[in-house]
């Protein structure tokens, strides 16, 4: 892929706001002999009978604390202050609980491997929640990245579903899009949502708040 001179300047300003912040340049580079740094972790697994791949931004395992922090990096042309408007819109509370998926089956692997090697295993680890590090893809940014991370209700609502504070609206989990998407694949009928398909087309208006009476 060939960059013009403007991209290129403005990656390289994203990659200053990240490694020139304390908060953010740890989740990149590390000096301690005892954390690995897994970057562009692909995973293959099973979930709910189906084949799955996920490939993780990075996975950081501190041995000597026991830790494993998940996380991923996004870029964005708005404020980094308002990427949590972002999450529900984009999904990212899904990408978020489908990776912590693939991590814990990576961790399985991973540890039946150690176990028949005679080395240490990771079952005592304790896995961090998942976190987004967040940088600005605007060249005239001096705004260092900030870290978003993810509450055990947001994953919840990642992995089955929930209504985001700012748009009233549901909006379904990895689980119930899953669902749908056998449904579609039993039926063969790609051209509507599978409510649509049982609702004979209809769809009830739900406009309006509902007002106590006076």
């Amino acid at each position: 892929m060939v960059l013009s001179k403007d991209e290129f300047d403005t990656v390289i300003n994203m990659k200053e706001l990240i490694m020139s912040n304390e908060f953010t340049h740890r989740y990149f580079f590390s000096f301690d002999d005892q954390t690995e740094i897994h970057s562009q972790l692909p995973i293959y697994f099973e979930y709910k009978d189906l084949k799955c791949k996920a490939l993780m931004d990075g996975v950081i395992i501190d041995h000597r604390n026991k830790l494993i922090q998940p996380y991923d990096l996004k870029s964005t042309g708005k404020s980094v202050y308002s990427f949590e408007e972002w999450i529900p819109i984009y999904g990212y509370h899904r990408q978020a609980a489908f990776y912590m998926i693939a991590l814990k089956e990576w961790l399985k692997e991973k540890n039946e491997v150690a176990i028949a090697f005679g080395d240490d295993s990771l079952e005592d680890y304790t896995i961090l929640p998942f976190r987004f590090i967040v940088v600005e893809s605007k060249l005239s940014s001096k705004m260092p990245a900030i870290v978003y991370e993810l509450s055990d209700h947001d994953m919840e609502c990642g992995l089955n579903g929930g209504v985001p504070c700012q748009t009233k609206r549901y909006v379904k989990g990895i689980n119930e899009l899953i669902r749908d998407y056998k449904w579609h694949l039993k039926h063969d009928k790609w051209d509507l949502r599978k409510e649509l398909y049982e609702s004979e087309g209809i769809k009830i208006t739900n406009i309006f708040k509902r007002e106590r009476n006076i």
